[in-house]
């Protein structure tokens, strides 16, 4: 009897290391579907709060760069300005988007978090997790530029009133290389910046605040490392928005000026009037450090505190029990 239920066993699919495959059930199924949908609903949170502080500010601090002025020229009252305010929302949205996925992915996964939760301490680990971060942030910089650069780009220059035609087409190879590669190096700079202090930084600052509440602390934390974040990035990011509007179309071509090309007119600039290159960087570093402390702070609070405050299961709440995975 034996061999007679052995000969009439069902053949199950396997891989090639002789394990049994199997497909997942309806519940893991929905499961899966119920964590993407919430996933999905911090994402989109979380990216429409800062793309609704991030594009004003972020127009005013273009304009300041390329004409010292704190607003670009505009027509129609109120509306003009909303326009002039919020130019270039679309590609600001999609590129936040894709960056709040990212950066929420990457701030889940730090090297730090995995070393601290495997042993309490030691100077073998404390030794080798400098080492993890640094990494870790040189890859996640890596990663975001990839992801948001050429969205970010397309809006900044879209800020800038008369720089791209209104029939611009910005997938064509040329128009995309462009997009990615103006003012990668110190696009590149600032995010190393931005990131240690992200996932990093704040997470240190939370440790040490003598704040009860998790949820206000990590924005209090948030908010501290953003600050910091921008204070310490404010060269790399003016250079290069510096870079990013010095660009032109002909014929339908985006062509940038080269990070390079860019800094040794700066150079020959600041030999030539010395006192006078000075002063022009200080005032307008205290028109635009402010903005860009107060911008970075508050993005840097939402990135960590919307997570806080909606909790993994922000649907919870909203969906009927009866559609939730049990």
């Amino acid at each position: 009897m034996k061999e007679k239920n052995e000969n009439h066993i069902p053949e199950v699919a396997t891989n090639k290391n002789g394990r049994q495959l199997s497909l997942p059930s309806w519940n893991e199924v929905h499961k899966m579907v119920w964590n993407a949908a919430n996933f999905t609903t911090v994402a989109a949170a979380t990216s429409a709060s800062i793309v609704a502080v991030q594009n004003p500010v972020k127009t005013v601090l273009l304009s300041l760069t390329k004409n010292g002025a704190l607003m670009p020229s505009y027509n129609g009252g109120v509306l003009g300005v909303a326009r002039v305010l919020y130019a270039g929302t679309t590609a600001s949205l999609s590129g936040s988007a894709a960056r709040t996925v990212y950066v929420t992915t990457a701030k889940n996964n730090r090297p730090i978090d995995e070393v601290a939760d495997a042993q309490n301490s030691g100077s073998k680990i404390k030794k080798s997790v400098p080492e993890a971060q640094v990494g870790y942030v040189v890859c996640a910089t890596l990663g975001d530029i990839a992801v948001t650069q050429i969205p970010e780009s397309l809006s900044s220059l879209k800020k800038v009133p008369g720089l791209l035609p209104a029939q611009f087409k910005w997938r064509t190879l040329n128009n995309a290389s462009q997009l990615m590669t103006g003012g990668f190096a110190p696009r590149f700079a600032a995010g190393m910046v931005n990131f240690s202090c992200l996932c990093v930084v704040e997470q240190e600052v939370s440790n040490r605040l003598p704040i009860k509440n998790n949820k206000t602390k990590h924005f209090a934390a948030g908010a501290i490392s953003g600050m910091t974040a921008a204070f310490c990035a404010y060269p790399f990011t003016v250079f290069k928005d510096y870079t990013l509007v010095q660009a032109r179309v002909e014929n339908g071509k985006l062509i940038n000026k080269g990070t390079i090309s860019v800094a040794k007119e700066m150079t020959q600039t600041l030999r030539a009037n010395p006192k006078q290159v000075t002063c022009s960087f200080f005032k307008n570093a205290a028109k635009q450090m402010p903005l860009r402390m107060g911008l970075t702070g508050l993005i840097f609070s939402i990135v960590s505190g919307v997570g806080e405050t909606l909790g993994n299961e922000p649907l919870k709440n909203v969906v009927p029990k009866s559609i939730q995975p049990k």
